[in-house]
């Protein structure tokens, strides 16, 4: 719990982050105290140099709580993927007229923020990209289920869409870029 102090008190508020504790794993029987837990959580983060301040900021936190019950902690920190932040501007433009192309120019639909995690964005932190969604929801369902849902479907006669926007993109990256 103390672990929300950083969102709440040291975060600014209008900056997304979300600190979660998922997994607590520790002891061996129901009526004997254990000498070892372990507690493993996740964050995410827009703000890239907050986001990088964060293992210094939660072994803070947890050492500060533990010393007050007379116990030690130790911290391990790994960086998942990085945000994925499409700020250049020129290949968001570039990516918009490939899409708009390729299926016209209602096809695009601003997305909210999401705190999930892609890969994608470790090339984008060493080379300029752009990412983008292709969806589509089959008029005849209910509802629409996203990826990582068990009942999520992939409709595979709009694949050919996808894979037109991406040559599109290639297309006029190069004539803009190579000539």
């Amino acid at each position: 719990m103390a672990l929300q102090s950083i969102p709440s008190r040291q975060n600014d508020p209008l900056d997304s982050l979300v600190v979660t504790v998922g997994m607590m794993n520790g002891g061996t029987k129901e009526n004997i105290v254990c000498d070892h837990v372990e507690l493993v959580g996740t964050v995410r983060a827009f703000n890239r140099e907050f986001r990088n301040s964060m293992p210094e900021r939660i072994r803070q936190v947890v050492e500060n709580v533990v010393q007050g019950y007379g116990c030690t902690a130790e911290c391990d920190y790994y960086f998942g993927p990085s945000p994925l932040i499409n700020d250049d501007r020129e290949l968001v433009e570039l990516a918009k007229g490939a899409a708009k192309a390729e299926l016209g120019d209602a096809c695009l639909r601003p997305l909210p923020k999401m705190t999930g995690a892609e890969d994608f964005s470790v090339f984008m932190e060493h080379i300029p990209g752009v990412y983008g969604y292709l969806g589509f929801k089959d008029p005849g369902s209910k509802e629409a289920v996203i990826h990582h849902h068990p009942a999520f479907d992939v409709d595979e006669s709009i694949l050919h869409h996808g894979a037109g926007i991406y040559v599109r993109f290639a297309v006029d990256y190069l004539e803009k870029n190579c000539g």
